[in-house]
């Protein structure tokens, strides 16, 4: 049975998390639209055929770098995501089995 405290833990997370989930899901959404942004200028900045121009522009360091942020923060996101559908769960549940009482 889940208690009503442990309702409430899940609101309140749920509502003290509403922002945060909301902005870690827009920076992985700008991340992605910088990931073409930086491979386009190390694309542009370098010379060679266009082959040997993308691959300099996928292997270089600020790349690389946003690569490893933007996977950084993507990580971040869906633990949030998951920790408040966690959250969402324990509700259903609890509104669930509060429903099952009411028809006892």
């Amino acid at each position: 049975m889940i208690s009503e405290e442990r309702l409430e833990k899940a609101m309140v997370y749920l509502a003290h998390t509403d922002e945060e989930a909301a902005k870690a899901k827009a920076l992985v959404k700008k991340l992605e639209k910088m990931e073409r942004i930086i491979r386009g200028e190390a694309f542009l900045r370098s010379s060679g055929t266009v082959a040997e121009r993308e691959a300099k522009a996928v292997t270089s360091e600020q790349y690389r770098e946003h690569v490893s942020y933007a996977e950084n923060c993507w990580a971040d996101a869906e633990l949030l995501d998951n920790k408040r559908h966690t959250e969402e769960v324990i509700v259903d549940i609890w509104r669930t089995m509060s429903a099952n009482l009411r028809r006892v």
